[in-house]
């Protein structure tokens, strides 16, 4: 099945809406698959691909899916999976995973430059530098320059120092060739789309013009961290004893979000204080191990909760009901951990200085400073005043910037002037 060949024409009733609204065509190419993105609740974030209806049609790709099939989330939105374990045994031998990759690779090319053509699509995002970004430049130039633009999440330097090849891609297991990759396609996208004005430097130094460097921030739904909770008695929900103080974690157990340095700060607290308990919320690579150590520690073990992977709502309530937010890194997690209202831990790396400022929103401190972030938890576990004050700052910082209207405006601003329909923004990384 194909997407309709007429565009959808704007509604008449809304007059407010620009003559061109709803016409225009987005392939958006993603590294993940629809499973994960639901197993996370985010999937209903696809939705908003449409960029408020700019796009009357959109068809997202995952190239390196679980499974291989097509799924139609609307009438206007279509996902396209594509897996390696279509072809039965190339997975399990590395060899052939090396033949295999670069004809995968052709062959998506290929498919996906068909569809740009077929589908007449006017616009194609890359969510990734890497093999998402090369799959779109090449579709986009074998179509007549369709225009390219490709998103930046991540300082991936910084993440693969921190946790190798699960922190940040590799091709062929290879740093460098990896890096060379980034480089080529950032230097030939059409624009570069970093999610953080502190990723600019980044891009810049790897090759992107800074001419062509638009800062979009994520975009957050705030609706369920105002009012109630979104859940009623998380406490119960997620066994936690309601007489203690609750530092609180929300993202992948992963060495690059510094888990082991989140253990040590209880092992540094609890032989003086029996009035907090930190919760871990989430799955990864290292669960199991966190699991074993804390299991074998009886410091550990009546500190610390590990909760598994939670739904969404589970995942904001916790935000909202913790003393401390602790993200010593963190992307998507540290703006969520501000928007709850509570002050927020983290390291001086990476982006967080735009959201926790010392005395304003949080405590920012630097990389490994163990020391530090349990002085700066029992500050706060003492001080309910000085935790109100910062958490508000971190709120209204957060809310400020990643609400979803605003990043959605700011991203319609790139997706027309791409589209030739607007003026050229006029700075790379104006925030």
């Amino acid at each position: 099945m194909t997407l309709s060949k007429t565009r959808r024409t704007r509604s008449a009733a809304d007059p407010a809406l620009p003559p061109d609204h709803g016409l225009w065509r987005l392939l958006a190419i993603v590294p993940t698959d629809l499973d994960a993105l639901r197993e996370k609740g985010v999937a209903d974030q696809l939705l908003e691909r449409d960029a408020g209806g700019l796009f009357g049609q959109v068809i997202t790709v995952h190239p390196r899916a679980a499974r291989q099939r097509v799924v139609w989330l609307t009438a206007h939105h279509q996902v396209r999976e594509f897996s390696i374990r279509a072809f039965p045994g190339v997975e399990a031998v590395p060899l052939l995973r090396y033949v295999w990759d670069p004809i995968q690779l052709l062959w998506l090319a290929w498919t996906l430059a068909r569809l740009v053509r077929r589908e007449r699509i006017d616009l194609i995002r890359s969510q990734d530098p890497f093999w998402c970004g090369l799959l779109g430049w090449i579709a986009s130039r074998s179509n007549g320059c369709v225009p390219f633009c490709v998103s930046l999440h991540a300082d991936y330097g910084k993440r693969h120092e921190l946790d190798g090849g699960r922190g940040a891609p590799t091709l062929f297991r290879s740093r460098r060739l990896t890096r060379w990759l980034e480089s080529w396609v950032l230097s030939r996208a059409d624009r570069v789309l970093p999610i953080r004005v502190s990723l600019g430097d980044y891009a810049r130094a790897s090759g992107a013009p800074a001419q062509r460097l638009r800062v979009i921030p994520h975009g957050i739904d705030l609706s369920l961290f105002r009012g109630p909770l979104p859940v009623a008695d998380p406490w119960s929900a997620l066994d936690l004893p309601r007489e203690r103080k609750i530092l609180g974690f929300v993202g992948r157990l992963s060495r690059e979000n510094y888990v082991d340095d989140l253990l040590e700060t209880v092992r540094r607290l609890a032989p003086r204080r029996r009035d907090f308990v930190l919760v871990l919320m989430g799955g990864g690579t290292e669960e199991e191990r966190l699991r074993r150590q804390v299991a074998a520690d009886p410091l550990l073990r009546n500190h610390v909760i590990l909760t598994g992977f939670q739904p969404h709502v589970l995942a904001v309530a916790l935000r909202r009901i913790s003393t401390v937010g602790l993200c010593l890194m963190g992307g998507f997690s540290l703006i969520e951990a501000c928007a709850a209202g509570r002050p927020v831990i983290a390291y001086a790396v990476e982006w967080h200085r735009e959201l926790v400022r010392n005395d304003a929103s949080g405590f920012l401190l630097p990389e490994g400073d163990v020391a530090g972030v349990a002085a700066a938890v029992e500050r706060l576990l003492d001080d309910p005043e000085l935790a109100h004050r910062l958490g508000t700052g971190a709120r209204d910082l957060a809310w400020a910037a990643h609400d979803v209207d605003t990043a959605r405006e700011r991203l319609v601003a790139v997706y027309r002037e791409l589209l030739g329909l607007a003026d050229e923004s006029s700075g790379p990384v104006d925030p």
